[in-house]
């Protein structure tokens, strides 16, 4: 093997990925960035929480898309979809759980 060749990075990542991509870089606008930035430095206003986190759970997880392998391209991106999506239902789920019964935490 040339080892010029084992350093080159695939030709996707050196091109522009095209829409719908599964593993493509979550859109975002100013105001997400913003909002996120606010929610981690802990001085987010309640709009910019609730903002960061409908952009998790809704844009950066799709959580509530479809991801079925016969919407996507490959088992690849069916199970990086899934992936994404698994994360943004640990926190669908964390906002949705009974604190005062969780105090000592839970993996359940």
């Amino acid at each position: 093997m040339d080892a010029r060749a084992s350093k080159e990075q695939p030709i996707v990542a050196r091109g522009k990925l095209r829409p719908g991509t599964v593993w493509a870089p979550a859109p975002y606008e100013p105001a997400d960035v913003v909002a996120m930035q606010a929610l981690l430095a802990g001085d987010a206003e309640p709009e910019q929480q609730r903002r960061a986190l409908r952009w998790i759970i809704e844009v950066a997880s799709n959580v509530y898309e479809q991801h079925a392998p016969h919407y996507l391209d490959s088992d690849r991106d069916t199970a990086f979809s899934l992936g994404r999506a698994y994360v943004g239902r640990q926190v669908v789920k964390l906002t949705k759980l009974n604190a005062s019964r969780q105090q000592g935490g839970s993996n359940a």
